[in-house]
């Protein structure tokens, strides 16, 4: 059910620079954040960055959906089988029974506008799921869900293990969309997540995520990843101590750091295969395009962190 492309590096964030070699002066930075070269814990930041990669699925858009539908009418708004009047969304590979509506209405408190498609498959331990759209549903004077854009995901479960597939490009916002780290003021993201856990958990990341309003360690707002790591050696892979590629995150001044780890097949970042392609947990930091020093993780965080979503939850 995938039916769109995932944006990459030229989606959402323009004119990061290629790496080089030189100082840089801290006195450059203009407003009062961490120096990157003295204070800031770079660490914590990497891990930070990886849980919003984590966070930003079609789970939280699809619990909002759900709550903001129970707290509609019989008529407000108007449910109906297929794609919205004026709307089309046909020619996407999607499954044949979808639903929707259209409104401009109040349902005693909650209003809804713009129009939401959904589709919905489950079957014993798979399931699938899609939204498509372009509706806010208010309530109380505060959003509690807008939705503009796609995002599909598909879930399978087997005994301990499972494999979780998110795509998601949208702008999100509201109360009930809300993650621990976006608060309710919402991100925009074209992400695609692959992710797998019991005997061989796995993980990739590709694209990026921008908070509006939150800043994450008190100084982050945006995450772009070119990322994979895999916990177990596979054809793919012989090093399960650290990922392959970059990932990128930025500060409220829009320095971009970027971790650089081993070389990734098909990556189309530019930096070289340097040293840093030895298999030991190790990344290159650069700020603002300079080569800064070398980090080192245990990337336990990431297994501890990762979790299938309740295949219950693959409903309405």
């Amino acid at each position: 059910m995938r039916f769109f492309a995932v944006l990459t590096t030229a989606g959402l964030f323009a004119g990061c620079s290629a790496p080089a070699e030189g100082p840089i002066d801290p006195a450059d930075i203009p407003v009062a954040l961490v120096s990157p070269l003295t204070e800031l814990d770079l660490i914590a930041a990497t891990q930070a960055s990886v849980q919003v990669l984590l966070d930003t699925t079609l789970v939280a858009p699809w619990g909002a959906h759900r709550t903001t539908l129970g707290q509609g009418t019989a008529d407000c708004p108007l449910i109906g089988s297929g794609e919205p009047d004026g709307v089309d969304i046909a020619g996407n590979g999607l499954i044949d029974g979808g639903t929707s509506y259209s409104a401009a209405c109040d349902a005693g408190g909650t209003t809804f506008g713009g129009y939401l498609y959904w589709e919905l498959a489950a079957a014993g331990d798979a399931a699938d799921r899609a939204l498509i759209g372009d509706a806010v549903v208010s309530a109380t004077d505060a959003v509690a869900f807008e939705f503009d854009g796609a995002g599909d995901d598909h879930l399978t479960v087997n005994g301990a293990d499972w494999t979780y597939a998110s795509d998601l490009d949208a702008t999100i916002s509201g109360t009930l969309a809300a993650t621990a780290l976006s608060g309710p003021g919402g991100l925009r993201t074209s992400l695609g997540l692959e992710l797998a856990g019991g005997a061989a958990p796995a993980f990739e990341a590709v694209g990026d995520v921008l908070l509006f309003d939150t800043l994450y360690q008190g100084q982050f707002d945006s995450v772009h990843a070119d990322l994979t790591l895999e916990a177990t050696a596979s054809s793919l892979t012989d090093c399960t101590e650290e990922p392959r590629g970059v990932l990128r995150f930025r500060d409220a001044n829009a320095h971009w750091y970027d971790v650089v780890f081993a070389p990734k097949y098909l990556s189309n970042l530019e930096y070289e295969d340097e040293t840093y392609s030895a298999c030991d947990g190790c990344g290159t930091v650069y700020w603002r395009g300079y080569r800064q020093r070398e980090i080192c993780l245990d990337f336990d965080f990431l297994w501890d962190a990762l979790a299938a979503p309740d295949l219950q939850d693959f409903s309405l």
